[in-house]
């Protein structure tokens, strides 16, 4: 499994993947089922599977004050994530820029720009409606809708379309 740096485009040998996204710190049963469904989407395109995670944890830029916590290492996540079928495990660095990034320059600038990513599979698609109204997972819906970047939504899944 290949580690990928959040700052750095991708490759071509990984563009057009299929992203899994979220923390996994932990990578209990709902995290599984994420990157499950990521991969098996990846698998049924034949595209490659990325698990995207971040590094610090967010929360250690919301609340600063906050004693860290770690429940895995990226070295851990890495060995779990391929042992669920990805084939790279991307790091974004979870800082400043990242947060203040709107939901349209992350689909845009980051998600197809930057990881040329076909599809994404998002821990609020997975864990139901109550996650999936929060804002931060509407505003990520809702801007790749209009963009025109989204050509399939389904089962939590939002395939992207090249424009």
């Amino acid at each position: 499994m290949i580690r990928l740096d959040g700052h750095t485009r991708i490759a071509d040998p990984l563009r057009g993947g299929v992203i899994a996204l979220g923390n996994f710190d932990g990578f209990h049963a709902g995290h599984q089922a994420v990157v499950g469904r990521a991969v098996r989407h990846a698998q049924d395109e034949g595209r490659p599977a990325i698990v995207a995670t971040f590094d610090p944890h967010p929360v250690r830029f919301f609340k600063p004050d906050v004693p860290p916590f770690r429940l895995t290492t990226l070295d851990q996540r890495q060995e779990l994530f391929a042992a669920a079928g990805a084939d790279a495990m991307l790091v974004l660095p979870f800082d400043a820029a990242l947060a203040g990034t709107t939901a349209e320059d992350f689909i845009t600038g980051l998600l197809l720009g930057r990881y040329g990513a076909a599809g994404v599979v998002t821990v609020g698609a997975i864990a139901g409606p109550a996650f999936a109204q929060t804002a931060q997972a509407k505003a990520l819906v809702d801007a790749a809708k209009a963009q025109g970047t989204v050509g399939e939504q389904n089962d939590g899944y939002l395939g992207f379309v090249s424009g």
